[in-house]
């Protein structure tokens, strides 16, 4: 039986080609601000914080209507919710959303802890609220360490590697840089 960090380096080795998928995604994050008229940094903490259930290229999509528009109408009452507070206070609240909107800032150290993360150590997502998560990241930590990565390039890799385990493209947010030649449909609906 293989223990959790055995199965966490074979993971990231496997796909270690999407190690980089959070520095990819800091340059197409920064050029679609710029097209949008918001700095980089906005546009990462509403893409992190519309990211909860639902799939990379609609968190991309909801993303740049969000800073075009500032719509809200085809989003989730909770996503709803977590912009208003995050525009009264500037706080990204949430065990998932506050670290991921820290690796799509540039903080190489954040760990992001989703479904896809809990699909892959086999626990329920509830295991990943602040007082349980440290050992699953300190797995990554001793991996990163191990590898001479970063906590985000081995927590990218894993992620990418559990989500094809489930036969499902991952997603990359370059991938969707046909939107940006593209009409959009209009996003106050």
């Amino acid at each position: 039986m293989t223990t959790r960090y055995e199965r966490t380096r074979a993971a990231a080795l496997a796909c270690q080609g999407s190690r980089d998928w959070y520095a990819q995604a800091r340059r197409l994050i920064a050029a679609e601000a710029a097209r949008v008229h918001v700095k980089p940094e906005y546009f990462a903490d509403v893409l992190a914080i519309t990211s909860p259930r639902i799939s990379v290229s609609r968190n991309w999509y909801l993303t740049v209507g969000y800073c075009r528009t500032l719509s809200e109408n085809t989003m989730m009452r909770s996503t709803r919710a977590a912009l208003a507070h995050w525009r009264i206070t500037g706080v990204i609240r949430g065990p998932k959303t506050g670290p991921f909107a820290r690796a799509l800032r540039g903080d190489e150290s954040a760990i992001v802890l989703d479904t896809w993360m809990a699909a892959f150590f086999r626990c329920e997502q509830s295991e990943f609220d602040t007082k349980r998560r440290g050992k699953y990241e300190q797995t990554i930590r001793q991996v990163a360490n191990d590898l001479g990565w970063t906590n985000c390039q081995v927590q990218a890799a894993v992620w990418c590697w559990t989500v094809t385990q489930y036969r499902r493209n991952p997603g990359f947010y370059p991938s969707q840089i046909a939107l940006f030649d593209r009409d959009l449909p209009d996003w106050g609906r």
